[in-house]
């Protein structure tokens, strides 16, 4: 009884001693990602920045939904979608930013009788602290319903950039 005990308590700090080690890992790993929605109609004038009201993801920090302004928390490799939904005889003409410069655009029309989409992905390589944004660059009439998210905004790292050691 005696061996079987001291197998089990070699056993359990073992499995506790891994899972500090992969929590530790996981918090030095660089994880860091979000998903930002829009939860219902939303319109945003020309040069508006748009502001995205929830979060359905966040991992590492970064995205602020009283301005809309993802800032990167780390140096690294990101991936950023944009989706969007407009309704009829409505539009979306809005640009991604990288701190106040230009990067992607999405762009829907929707006719008569119609809703239509737009969307949009794109890589950047980002300092910590750059900032990345939608802006409209017309009115931009977003459509979405309570328990219907048809908007968002998304990003993650794909990969941390270490200065070199000297």
């Amino acid at each position: 009884m005696k061996e079987a005990s001291k197998s089990a308590t070699m056993f359990l700090t073992t499995v506790i001693g891994i899972s500090l080690i992969s929590l530790a890992f996981a918090a030095q790993s660089g994880n860091v990602a979000f998903t930002a929605i829009l939860s219902g109609d939303r319109t945003t004038d020309a040069g508006s920045t748009v502001v995205f009201d929830q979060l359905l993801t966040t991992i590492g920090e970064g995205f602020n939904t009283a301005t809309g302004v993802f800032t990167a928390p780390k140096a690294g490799d990101y991936v950023f979608h944009v989706n969007a939904l407009t309704q009829v005889n409505n539009r979306i003409y809005v640009d991604l930013y990288r701190n106040d410069n230009y990067l992607v655009s999405i762009y829907a029309w929707s006719g008569a009788f119609t809703y239509d989409t737009a969307s949009n992905v794109i890589t950047q390589r980002l300092s910590k602290g750059d900032r990345v944004y939608l802006k409209a660059r017309k009115p931009a009439y977003f459509y979405g319903q309570v328990g219907e998210v048809y908007t968002t905004f998304s990003g993650y790292i794909t990969g941390l950039l270490f200065a070199p050691s000297v």
